[in-house]
């Protein structure tokens, strides 16, 4: 668990969404897509959120790695150029 903390605060996750000329989201931010960013980079966590990110900026979540550990991390969302 340790290891997977340390691992976490390295790599901290990134969003490039597609915006509008205000600076909306085009499409949420959900746990579902954090879960996939995840398993992108091999790591198998389960993400519930109680509603998704729908603005641009460093929005924070807080996981469950099991064994009673618990991380809170910032997830980065950011428009696309």
């Amino acid at each position: 668990v340790e290891a997977l903390t340390q691992e976490l605060e390295r790599h901290p996750l990134t969003f490039k969404v597609k915006t509008g000329k205000k600076g909306e989201l085009f499409a949420s931010i959900g746990g579902k897509e954090i879960e996939a960013e995840f398993m992108s980079t091999g790591l198998d966590i389960k993400v519930d959120l109680e509603k998704p990110f729908i603005a641009l900026g460093v929005h924070h979540v807080e996981l469950d790695l099991g064994f009673g550990k618990k991380k809170k991390i910032g997830i980065h969302i950011f428009a696309e150029k």
